[in-house]
């Protein structure tokens, strides 16, 4: 997930200090290559990714963690079922059709003889 990262506080904006006709246009750097003229001075909104992951044991136990990247969430994953004792078990992982992200989380459980990914139910049936 990727949302825009918010500031803590906001500057008003002003008004322009000339008008539009006798502003100049913006120029474009020598050597730009981008695709679109203008493409590369066009002001770029921070951004902010999460990754989330879903624990649920048995329908009344559910848990949400997130963190800052895939490798951080799979760390909390694995302190939350050494945390409750739950790699005992078999481990059932539901995730997309990412084969990357598919990748990372079968190398990360390795170890655990029991591990079973899944696809998840809506790119199972898209699919």
């Amino acid at each position: 997930m990727e949302v825009k990262k918010q500031k803590a506080h906001r500057q008003r904006r002003t008004a322009p200090s000339a008008p539009l006709e006798t502003a100049t246009p913006p120029t474009i750097p020598a050597g730009d290559s981008s695709p679109t003229p203008g493409a590369s001075i066009a002001r770029q909104r921070p951004k902010v990714a999460t990754t989330v992951a879903r624990i649920e044991q048995g329908s009344k136990k559910c848990f949400t963690l997130s963190g800052s990247s895939l490798g951080q969430v799979l760390r909390f994953v694995l302190a939350f079922l050494l945390t409750n004792n739950l790699l005992s078990g078999r481990i059932h992982l539901f995730t997309d059709g990412y084969k990357s992200l598919q990748q990372t989380i079968l190398a990360f459980f390795a170890w655990h003889p029991r591990v079973g990914l899944l696809l998840d139910w809506y790119h199972l049936v898209m699919g």
